[in-house]
């Protein structure tokens, strides 16, 4: 069975390394990006099962990192699940 591929993104190096600990413990594949414009890019090349995105994020926060993902449609269909320390 293939590795579920999860792209997580947080502008907090603490929270990818923790988020990315606990998922690569549980089986999955996991990429990581530090801000929105790179979540898009890496969305669109990985092709991620999901994305766990941060809203509170400088230049791109993840609301508008989301709309943009959801406009695009190579992206569209992937899952977004909003992760934030608020």
């Amino acid at each position: 069975m293939q590795q579920k591929r999860v792209l997580v993104v947080d502008d907090s190096k603490f929270t990818l390394q923790l988020v990315r600990a606990r998922l690569n413990a549980n089986g999955f594949a996991v990429s990581t990006a530090s801000t929105g414009e790179e979540a898009i890019q890496l969305a669109q090349e990985l092709q991620p099962d999901v994305i766990l995105l941060d809203i509170d994020m400088p230049s791109l926060n993840g609301f508008d990192t989301c709309r943009r993902l959801k406009e695009d449609d190579s992206t569209k269909l992937i899952p977004i699940i909003f992760l934030t320390a608020k």
